[in-house]
């Protein structure tokens, strides 16, 4: 206990108290360290995903669910019914077949993309066509960049 005594090599007296608190206060800081590590979990952050699509509602989705660096393939042709808006977004958007969009169902004054919110959007391989003369432009751009 906090009274023990040994002797040191020159036959000193030392008391056992100071050496044994330093002790326990080691293991504690020892034991709330591994704890800490425990608690903490290992996140790496994801990979950019490559998304395949080939209709207006799966570009839609592929749109409205992409992360960070993601890439949406369009694998065909696609009917424009509306508009889509990217807010925020960071992707490309590319065909290596030359895709056609087509805004022939697209209402008078809307565009194919409405990009905004910091978006930065890259477009590669796509032809658009099939604009009405009222419609305001392809691809709006608010706050953003795109690279065509």
């Amino acid at each position: 206990g906090e009274d023990d005594w040994y002797y040191d090599k020159h036959g000193n007296p030392v008391s056992l108290g100071p050496l044994i608190r330093r002790k326990q206060q080691e293991a504690k800081d020892e034991l709330l360290a591994s704890r800490k590590l425990a608690d903490c979990t290992w996140s790496p952050t994801p990979a950019p995903a490559a998304l395949s699509v080939s209709t207006f509602a799966d570009l839609s989705a592929a749109i409205d669910s992409s992360s960070a660096g993601d890439t949406v393939n369009i694998l065909g042709d696609i009917a424009f019914t509306s508009m889509l808006t990217m807010s925020g977004k960071d992707l490309t958007i590319q065909s290596t077949i030359g895709s056609v969009l087509d805004g022939s169902s697209l209402w008078e004054g809307n565009s194919f993309f409405k990009i905004e919110s910091s978006s930065d959007v890259t477009f590669t391989g796509l032809d658009i066509s099939s604009m009405s003369t009222s419609q305001t432009a392809a691809i709006q751009v608010y706050s953003s960049s795109i690279t065509l």
